[in-house]
């Protein structure tokens, strides 16, 4: 549940392009932590934060925060401050700071609000009830708000107890009526943007950073209806 070089190109393409949503409401599933990014470069990045003042105030803050090696949770929560400047944070994780909430994503979950933005960055694999944890991100999303997942495609050997296919945000989306914001597959060296989860073993073959790669997408919820468990397309009726 961490958030590394690979996983900030991903929100960094996003905040370029005006993705992600200003001031939201955010639950995280699975507490956010940097690791091997270097915040203080990454916050006083114009284009990250283009008004000044708030730069030189958060540039100041990332380097008083503790160096060290290892994941930090308090330089994950400013750079959501420079990505989002959110109006409230939640969490739940059954490892993170005492401030997240202990909970069973196996099992359902009601925290008796909706939010603006609900994050899976990575948690999704490590929990064996797929549906579950997929109808919980649905439930607490507000209709027009915005849900991003991260998760193993290829590769990621005992990382977690599932790897997704290309297709299965399409799937999901689809079931769901979500809006497709963006769906990419992740390596080490690109972003390649998806328009369709036709991902075969050729394609995978003439770029073989592919190999070990993480599905991102980013869907927005566009209506209230219950949540439906996708087929998958090739079979869909």
């Amino acid at each position: 549940m961490a958030i590394s070089p690979l996983e900030y190109r991903f929100l960094r393409v996003a905040h370029q392009n005006g993705f992600l949503p200003k001031r939201p409401g955010i639950l995280e599933f699975g507490e956010t932590e940097t690791l091997g990014l270097n915040i203080v470069d990454v916050i006083a990045d114009q284009a990250l934060v283009p008004d000044d003042a708030v730069r030189a105030s958060l540039t100041d803050r990332a380097r008083r925060l503790t160096a060290g090696p290892g994941p930090n949770f308090a330089a994950a929560k400013l750079l959501y401050e420079a990505l989002y400047a959110p109006s409230s944070y939640t969490a739940v994780d059954l490892h993170g700071t005492p401030d997240a909430i202990r909970a069973d994503l196996n099992r359902p979950l009601s925290l008796d609000r909706q939010y603006d933005l609900c994050v899976n960055n990575g948690t999704s694999e490590h929990i064996f009830n797929q549906f579950q944890f997929y109808k919980t991100v649905h439930d607490h999303t507000r209709a027009g708000g915005t849900m991003i997942h991260w998760t193993p495609t290829f590769g990621w050997a005992n990382h977690g107890l599932y790897n997704v296919q290309p297709g299965f945000f399409f799937d999901l989306a689809y079931a769901n009526g979500y809006e497709v914001v963006m769906i990419c597959l992740g390596t080490d060296r690109n972003l390649y943007r998806l328009t369709d989860g036709n991902i075969g073993p050729n394609l995978v073959a003439r770029y073989p950073d592919m190999s070990n790669a993480l599905t991102f997408a980013l869907l927005r919820k566009t209506s209230e209806a219950d949540f439906q468990a996708p087929q998958q397309g090739c079979y869909r009726q």
